[in-house]
């Protein structure tokens, strides 16, 4: 039988290694680069949630406001009853 040797299956039982010299740069830029993307394409989304509870005449005031005032409901649309066609009424 030969012998064999073991390494440990654990990832916390093994010896990190120092960083490579600019691995530690290229980490940076790259979560640098990710967070622009997150502002960039999660801005226009936060402002589409913030005008829906909105009044209609706070949406094209000068000048725009990022937060609303009053926040309503009544541009959403309301859950109707179930009519026997299928179709959904918004009479309550």
């Amino acid at each position: 039988m030969a012998a064999t040797t073991t390494t440990p299956r654990f990832s916390a039982l093994r010896r990190k290694r120092p960083n490579a010299p600019g691995e530690l740069s290229k980490k940076f830029w790259a979560s640098a680069v990710m967070w622009l993307l997150v502002v960039v394409y999660g801005f226009p989304v936060l402002w589409f949630l913030l005008s829906s509870v909105k009044p209609a005449g706070e949406l094209f005031s000068y000048p725009l406001t990022f937060f609303p005032e009053d926040v309503t409901f009544k541009g959403t649309p309301r859950r109707g009853r179930a009519s026997t066609s299928g179709r959904t009424s918004s009479t309550p």
